[in-house]
């Protein structure tokens, strides 16, 4: 069950702050009132109050409702579709994959893409890469009352995010079923939006990774 907690900028704005004397005639867009916080009244209030012609006819019950379903995980439908390359002679690699994801619902539908070239001297593998990842428009709950609840939109994947990645590295195979792998990544393009991080990083950012592989 997603807990719905309100953020320190919302619960500090006049805006919620005044809610409190509204919300006793609201909380009725529920049958079953029993657990329904006052900032999930606000939330739905919120939606309502942003779209009125969508709600035009079924009013505050019909805004609770689509907030109910669009965090209702149960049945959800996802297509996957996938098409990659893989060329490896022992000297040379390169790797190149597509995928796009289809939701229905609230998410977004996203594609990614990359590509990597390597080659290889003795035990170590120098590389670089590339990739993007994107979605197409945000939905209903991300563009009206995303800002109120900034971790479950980003990190249930209900917001638009992009993102460009350029990277190099080298691998180091130390011996059988050890390697080390050193690797640089500077993420960029994202476009005022969050991209993979559930915290705004700006347009840039590095990611510097230094991993140990080991098979027992």
């Amino acid at each position: 069950e997603l807990e719905f907690a309100p953020p320190e900028a919302v619960t500090s704005s006049s805006d919620y702050i005044d809610f409190s004397v509204e919300q006793a005639g609201l909380i009725s867009f529920l049958e079953d009132t029993q657990g329904v916080s006052p900032y999930q009244t606000f939330l739905v209030f919120e939606l309502f109050s942003q779209n009125p012609d969508l709600f035009s006819d079924g009013g505050i019950e019909a805004a609770g409702e689509t907030l109910i379903s669009a965090f209702d995980l149960q049945g959800l439908t996802i297509d996957f579709q996938s098409i990659g390359i893989n060329y490896d002679d022992g000297v040379w690699i390169g790797i190149f994959e597509a995928t796009k994801l289809i939701f229905d619902g609230e998410f977004v539908n996203a594609s990614a893409h990359y590509v990597t070239l390597g080659r290889r001297f003795n035990r170590f593998l120098p590389f670089v890469h590339y990739a993007h990842s994107y979605t197409t428009e945000e939905g209903l709950i991300a563009s009206s009352i995303g800002p109120l609840i900034p971790a479950l939109v980003n990190g249930l994947g209900f917001a638009v995010a992009k993102q460009k990645t350029y990277g190099a590295g080298v691998r180091w195979d130390v011996r059988s079923g050890v390697a080390v792998k050193l690797q640089m990544d500077h993420m960029t393009d994202l476009e005022n939006t969050k991209g993979k991080f559930l915290t705004d990083p700006g347009n840039n950012a590095d990611l510097f990774s230094l991993v140990i592989d080991v098979v027992y």
